[in-house]
């Protein structure tokens, strides 16, 4: 995430430090993503960042009924495998310290895909979803938003249809979209399409 403050815009400072900060991910060779948003896209494309997913941040509200009551995690080692295929790296200290914060929610399907979820200061937020199939990804939905009391926020990629038509039914409305980009390269890493929702943009 980059901020600046707004006396201070237009002197390049958000430039300079994309620019220390790449240079520190390259000498340690790894590869640079963002989310960026409609405004900042062209920025980041003249930087050399290509867009490889497009993504809408849903709001609603939880509550009701409909949902399973699925299972919740034991664990990250539960679901590492399944998030290694998704992402194409081993996430398992991110995971669990989603897991570990204070008001976490978890819902699992063994085998099929989990879904994690987290109190923020003005809404929960839903993700990352990562299923293998499409109807597995619908069913942690749902129960982790009968689950869920009060403002909701879920990132949810374009491509995934059957879940925004369920947002849709469930009074969900887009709020704004933002590309997901990746620095010299035209696709992310790992099995995209398991991909359900992601776990914001600070967060990947």
């Amino acid at each position: 995430m980059v901020i600046v403050h707004e006396p201070y815009r237009r002197r390049g400072l958000a430039t300079r430090l994309m620019e220390r900060t790449i240079a520190e991910l390259r000498g340690r060779e790894l590869i640079a993503f963002l989310d960026a948003t409609p405004a900042g896209q062209a920025v980041y494309e003249r930087m050399g960042f290509r867009p490889v997913d497009a993504l809408k941040r849903w709001r609603g509200q939880g509550g009701g009924s409909g949902g399973d009551e699925l299972p919740t995690l034991g664990g990250v080692e539960e679901i590492a495998e399944l998030d290694l295929a998704a992402f194409g790296t081993d996430r398992s200290a991110f995971l669990a310290d989603l897991l570990a914060r204070p008001g976490a929610l978890s819902r699992h399907e063994p085998g099929g895909g989990f879904l994690l979820a987290r109190s923020g200061r003005t809404a929960t937020y839903i993700g990352p979803v990562v299923a293998r199939e499409t109807e597995t990804s619908l069913r942690l939905i749902e129960s982790a938003l009968a689950a869920v009391a009060g403002p909701v926020l879920i990132d949810v990629p374009d491509r995934q249809t059957e879940i925004t038509r369920l947002l849709t039914r469930r009074g969900f409305e887009a709020e704004r979209p933002f590309a997901r980009m990746a620095l010299e390269h035209d696709s992310g890493f790992g099995e995209t399409a398991l991909v359900r929702a992601s776990a914001a943009p600070e967060l990947g």
